[in-house]
């Protein structure tokens, strides 16, 4: 896998962040009222499994791989806040990551004219700082076992 899949496949979970977040909590929530529900208390007669913990673990084993996801891009913000919090502002805004619209492209648009004139800097400064945060954001996802560095 090249740098630069690597980094299309972190724009894209950047790009459904909020998405992904939500299916995550949303499934977590799911879980937990399962696995905490109060049952009617009569028994099961049947020759399928029906515990409700598995049930629930069920429902968290499906959203596996995006809860990762979601932990691996909430790391690389608060390194990219600690470290670069320029870039983490840079990401966020280009990609709606605060916002439950999340990412449109005319709004990714006005946000990179308005952050080249706040900053004083080019259009193709402003692509090169995104790739930098990309990358960041890949390195989280390498370390995580999500991506492959080939």
């Amino acid at each position: 896998m090249t740098a630069q899949e690597r980094k299309r496949i972190c724009e894209n979970h950047l790009k459904r962040w909020m998405k992904l977040r939500d299916e995550v909590n949303m499934a977590e929530d799911d879980a937990a009222n399962i696995a905490f529900s109060q049952g009617s208390g009569e028994p099961v007669q049947s020759s399928s499994i029906s515990d409700k913990t598995y049930r629930g673990a069920m429902i968290l084993d499906r959203v596996e791989n995006k809860r990762a996801w979601v932990e691996c891009i909430e790391k690389a913000m608060a390194w990219l806040e600690a470290e670069r919090p320029d870039l983490q502002r840079l990401l966020y805004g280009h990609y709606g990551m605060k916002y439950t619209r999340g990412y449109k492209r005319k709004h990714a648009r006005s946000f990179a004219d308005s952050y080249c004139k706040v900053y004083g800097i080019s259009m193709r400064e402003y692509h090169n700082r995104r790739m930098e945060g990309l990358e960041e954001v890949a390195y989280q996802a390498i370390e995580a076992g999500l991506l492959r560095n080939c």
